[in-house]
This record gives structure tokens, sequence and C-alpha cells, in this order.
């Protein structure tokens, strides 16, 4: 069964989330940075970072954030 996190990372790669899904997604993604700093996984943060990066720059181009 796929996630929601998946579900909405794939709809964010073919640029057809919505505003409110990109919200949901920024904070599944923020708790996930924050569980990982926490437990010092630092790769898991640093990706988990890289991947909140880059919705918000999707964000702004599809929305005008």
């Amino acid at each position: 069964m796929i996630s929601r996190k998946d579900m909405l990372l794939e709809k964010a790669k073919s640029r057809t989330i919505t505003q409110a899904e990109s919200d949901e997604l920024r904070g599944i993604l923020e708790q996930e940075a924050r569980n990982a700093k926490a437990v010092g996984d630092i790769i898991g943060f640093l990706l988990t970072m890289g991947v909140i990066l880059f919705l918000v720059a999707l964000a702004k181009e599809l929305f005008g954030e």
C-alpha cells in the first residue's frame, strides 16, 4: 500500500500537487527531519531537507509563494 507521503511526493514530481497538499507534505517532511535529527541520522536529515527545499521551490513556481 502506498503511503500518503509517497502519494504526495509523486504528485509533486508530476507537478499536479495542490497548495493544501504541498503544505501537508511539507509538514510530513519537517516531522521526518526533526525525527532524523533527534536520533542523529545526519544523512536522513540532509536528504529530507533537500526534498523540503525542492518542495519550496516547486511551490514558488506553481503557486507564486
